[in-house]
């Protein structure tokens, strides 16, 4: 058994060399060479061991079929739809694990992901209407975590890039191509508004570790937000209506 959280790998069993070199190949067919350098023993006592605590806990959760949203897993199978709202609510679970006084602890609590049913689409049609429109969008996205159904990941929205569209191309290994193409190609996915603005992701840390350095570029048809916006809180009918699922009883 092991563990990889993409720089450090736990493994139950003692590697006799010290350092250890492996060849393999990635999807691409392209050799990777991989060095392991052995760097001690994890202790009971370390703090480190509530990180493999942690790292344990996510694949399990993983195993479960749960969806990461943010830092927290979710059950989109699981959802209550509120179809008057255009909303989703999916229940999943807040974890953490700590030392506290002589042992360890594993708090879970019950939380609740509010999903959009409408595209990032409509927040930028709505924004048309409105006398700065282009200024409008950017205030309304920028800072959202969006979800991807093609292939259920989430991103931050960090910027618009109104200069690109998914007409705009860009490098693969087989050539350059559209977005439009790549993603009927890929996905199956027809985009209808050909001359919508790019949502840009930047990269994550772990994205960074695992060579992926590059700005993520988004179409609003393709992704949905999540969350809750300021509007919703004021609305006090969409809140009571969400009060039923998400304040739980012990019983239930």
């Amino acid at each position: 058994g092991y563990i990889f959280d993409g720089t450090v790998l736990f493994c139950t069993k003692y590697l006799e060399k010290q350092q250890l070199e492996l060849l393999t190949k990635n999807r691409e067919g392209e050799t990777i060479q991989i060095k392991m350098k052995y760097v001690g023993q994890l202790e009971v006592t370390d703090a480190q061991q509530l990180q493999v605590l942690n790292l344990i806990l996510r694949r399990a959760m993983e195993g479960l079929k749960l969806q990461l949203v943010g830092r927290s897993f979710f059950d989109p199978k699981a959802k209550h739809s509120l179809n008057a709202y255009c909303l989703e609510l999916w229940p999943g679970y807040q974890t953490s694990i700590r030392q506290h006084e002589q042992d360890i602890l594993l708090c879970a609590e019950i939380a609740h992901k509010v999903m959009c049913t409408d595209s990032v689409y409509k927040t930028l049609q709505e924004c048309h209407n409105k006398s700065d429109p282009l200024n409008s969008f950017k205030h309304e996205v920028i800072g959202a975590i969006v979800l991807t159904d093609y292939n259920n990941k989430t991103y931050r929205v960090d910027d618009v890039d109104f200069e690109s569209s998914p007409m705009s191309k860009f490098k693969t290994k087989d050539g350059d191509i559209s977005y439009m193409e790549y993603y009927k190609k890929r996905y199956n996915l027809h985009i209808k508004d050909a001359k919508q603005p790019l949502l840009v992701s930047r990269p994550t840390e772990r994205n960074i570790r695992a060579g992926q350095n590059e700005f993520i570029m988004l179409i609003p048809e393709l992704v949905r937000s999540t969350g809750l916006t300021n509007a919703m809180r004021s609305n006090f009918s969409l809140m009571r209506a969400m009060s039923e699922f998400t304040r739980l009883a012990p019983d239930r």
